[in-house]
């Protein structure tokens, strides 16, 4: 199915393929705590948050890199005490079944990754996702171990190219890319071969693609693929 995206006159809204992953993980009655890995900048908070305002009353969001304040609740692994005290510090209580806990950069505190396993075994009915980037050096730098069976793992990427064509509102290319026959020398070929050449040129990271969106110019855009580059 396509992702769609938008423009309103504040910000863009990108639609993607792991919408329909995290929908679903929600509506699982068995779900485990979700943990989602991939690049910075690939869209993981962006994705979580949009899910928290579709479809949860309240969003619990703490991000352990800007507010390390909240490392500290995971000195203990009880999950009733953990809640309680991320309650108090974000002035408002977490409720299970009405609260999506999310913990964002949970590299920068593995012990937050531990308590996944605990959430999972004595709180299943709480919503809670973790996203991080590199973890596999976090844990290891710790001598920690990943909570295998316990946590549902999510590996994030960039756009992919039918995201894209999505994203610039080429559905009739999205929709002929999934059936044109390899090698048709067509109009049509010619036109997805050149939106082809402008996605390897941009890429897929969704600030650089939201740019070229609400500017229309590549130089602008690659400007923000720069930015990303020399930050890696």
């Amino acid at each position: 199915e396509a992702i769609r995206c938008h423009a309103t006159s504040r910000r863009i809204i990108l639609r993607r393929a792991v919408d329909r992953v995290l929908e679903a993980w929600a509506e699982d009655d068995r779900r485990r705590p979700l943990l989602i890995r991939g690049a910075r900048q690939v869209g993981k908070t962006y994705a979580v948050t949009a899910l928290g305002e579709r479809r949860f009353a309240d969003v619990a969001s703490i991000n352990l890199e800007r507010e390390p304040r909240y490392r500290r609740c995971f000195d203990t692994l009880e999950p009733r005490e953990i809640l309680d005290q991320i309650g108090v510090l974000r002035g408002k209580p977490i409720e299970p079944g009405r609260t999506l806990l999310f913990i964002d950069e949970i590299q920068e505190c593995p012990a937050a990754v531990m308590a996944l396993r605990y959430f999972y075994e004595h709180m299943p009915e709480l919503h809670v996702i973790g996203a991080g980037s590199l973890l596999e050096f976090a844990l290891e730098a710790e001598r920690m171990h990943m909570p295998v069976g316990r946590i549902q793992p999510l590996f994030m990427h960039p756009m992919s190219f039918s995201e894209f064509l999505s994203a610039i509102g080429e559905e009739p290319a999205l929709q002929a890319s999934r059936t044109l026959a390899a090698g048709a020398g067509t109009a049509v070929h010619e036109h997805l071969i050149a939106l082809l050449r402008t996605y390897l040129l941009l890429g897929g990271m969704p600030a650089v693609v939201a740019e070229y969106l609400e500017t229309g110019s590549v130089v602008r855009a690659t400007r923000v693929q720069t930015a990303i580059t020399q930050t890696f």
